[in-house]
């Protein structure tokens, strides 16, 4: 039990100081179709990661505007709102180290990376 919750707290401190990541524009191959993104989680060796935890965050604020689950085959899809402003994906997942992604708006197409590469929390954290 305390080891669960050391892990735990580990992983919310691993999030609360994760710094959103800027992807240069050749990383940005996202599907954008009507305000809706999609992409795939996967681990470090490219594996598919199920059951990941994505969130669409609105910056500046805590709570997100919509959560959903990764697939079997890590694929995900987020319907941003109309409401403009500057959001992120979030994917957090026990044992990986939190992301927090940065999307773009270019011409009204939002662009984001097709693949989050979730990496292992180092043993010892």
């Amino acid at each position: 039990m305390k080891q669960t919750i050391a892990k735990l707290c580990v992983l919310l401190s691993a999030f609360a100081f994760a710094a959103p990541r800027m992807m240069t524009s050749s990383s940005y191959h996202l599907s954008a179709q009507a305000d809706a993104i999609k992409g795939q989680v996967v681990t470090a060796t490219g594996e598919p990661l199920q059951g990941a935890r994505v969130s669409l965050m609105r910056t500046g604020t805590a709570d997100p505007v919509l959560t959903v689950r990764s697939d079997a085959d890590g694929t995900y899809q987020l319907t941003i709102p109309t409401t403009p402003g500057v959001y992120a994906v979030r994917v957090i997942s026990i044992g990986y180290t939190p992301e927090l992604i940065t999307l773009t708006n270019t011409n009204g197409q939002w662009n984001g990376p097709s693949q989050v590469v979730m990496r292992p929390i180092p043993a010892g954290h």
